[in-house]
């Protein structure tokens, strides 16, 4: 019988961007060819056991455990770590991905902007109740709430609107936020109105009206986006 995927280990993992290419990186190039894929897979193992860790270090005397967890050996796993320079170490106790730490440390300057951004919305709340551990959805989110903030600059308003301020709650309701996002901002609909469609739609429920509401929109004719979604979701 297949295993059902635990719904708590997705929403509990974490976020971090890969190469496509990063197998044609002379030092993995190398790897695969003393060690196979295994050696191979042996690294994005490690590399992922890192981006679990609260300061993406892991010791040393605790690779031979890890290796029992994923059925290899704890030679192999000091090989990877210790033999290709694909990892540093740390006073000879611990180890670290300096390209890691390098895309981390992008991710959550990404993400403090995001904070800022939100703050007077009072979306910085929201982010530590739901951190968001996906880069796209947190370019999604930024573009939206730089957008909704340029346009209130236009406007001169002398009272503006919160930003975006609501992110999908941790439940199993399938959806598709960051595509609600994106439209939201191709659309330029404003924040008000924004704000309202996504709670009307359940953060962007699979099976919510909104997403029939954009294949008429993509058809042509409308002129007002906002007013007729809104007089669609009503």
């Amino acid at each position: 019988m297949q295993k059902k995927t635990n719904c708590k280990d997705m929403k509990d993992a974490y976020y971090f961007s890969h190469d496509t290419n990063a197998k044609d990186d002379p030092k993995c190039v190398l790897l695969i060819e003393q060690l196979g894929p295994e050696g191979y897979g042996i690294f994005w193992i490690i590399i992922e056991t890192l981006r679990d860790q609260p300061d993406f270090k892991y010791p040393l005397k605790l690779l031979p455990a890890l290796a029992r967890r994923y059925n290899t050996t704890g030679e192999k796993l000091k090989a990877v770590v210790l033999s290709y320079d694909l990892f540093i170490l740390e006073n000879d106790t611990f180890f670290f991905s300096e390209s890691l730490n390098r895309r981390m440390q992008i991710f959550e300057e990404k993400r403090k902007k995001y904070i800022e951004a939100g703050r007077k919305g009072g979306a910085t709340k929201r982010i530590k109740q739901y951190p968001i551990n996906d880069e796209a959805m947190l370019e999604q989110s930024l573009s939206i709430a730089q957008a909704s903030k340029e346009n209130q600059s236009k406007k001169n308003q002398t009272s503006s609107s919160p930003l975006i301020n609501s992110f999908p709650p941790n439940d199993n309701t399938p959806r598709n936020w960051p595509a609600l996002i994106r439209r939201l901002n191709e659309l330029n609909i404003p924040t008000e109105e924004s704000n309202y469609i996504i709670q009307k739609t359940e953060f962007g429920a699979i099976g919510s009206d909104i997403w029939s509401i954009f294949s008429e929109i993509d058809k042509g004719g409308i002129k007002i986006p906002s007013k007729f979604i809104l007089s669609k979701l009503k």
